[in-house]
């Protein structure tokens, strides 16, 4: 294994979510074009990741292409289709320089259809420090920079 999924499997509780699938590493040639299709390099913890897995899901079948809910880390193909989603979700009318803000971020996870999200950035963006987890919450509009991505995959895997 590695560092990140040691980190989701130090507190997976067993028997209280579906089963946890991860997918196989991502390629070099995956994580440039997915850097390229965002216009980002993407931070490195985030890198570290895709190289152990690209990407992580719940359930008893694969999402569908482009389902995002399932998916704990979304995969690396998703990244652009997320990001999108979300675009047309909230920042159209830039919102309080919500689209600056934005375009320094990938979002990696979208548990409720872009209604919340988990994203990082090594750009600054919402004042998240480098190498640390943001979260955007609907319900509280509120920015939470706090957690490494190591604590962010033991949260997801204690249930």
């Amino acid at each position: 294994m590695g560092r990140y999924r040691d980190a989701f499997e130090s507190s997976k509780f067993a028997g209280k979510r579906p089963p946890c699938h991860f997918e196989p590493p991502a390629t070099d040639e995956q994580i440039s074009a997915a850097e390229t299709e965002l216009g980002l390099t993407l931070p490195e913890p985030l890198r570290q990741l895709y190289q152990e897995f690209d990407g992580v899901w719940w359930g008893k079948k694969p999402p569908a292409e482009t389902e995002t809910e399932t998916w704990i880390v979304l995969p690396t193909r998703l990244l652009r289709h997320a990001k999108d989603y979300i675009a047309r979700l909230w920042y159209a009318g830039d919102i309080a320089g919500w689209s600056e803000e934005f375009a320094k971020s990938v979002v990696y996870a979208m548990p409720e259809h872009g209604a919340s999200f988990w994203f990082m950035t090594d750009s600054g963006g919402w004042g998240i420090p480098t190498g640390l987890v943001g979260k955007w919450d609907h319900d509280g509009d509120a920015w939470n920079p706090s957690w490494p991505l190591e604590r962010y995959l033991a949260h997801w895997g204690s249930g």
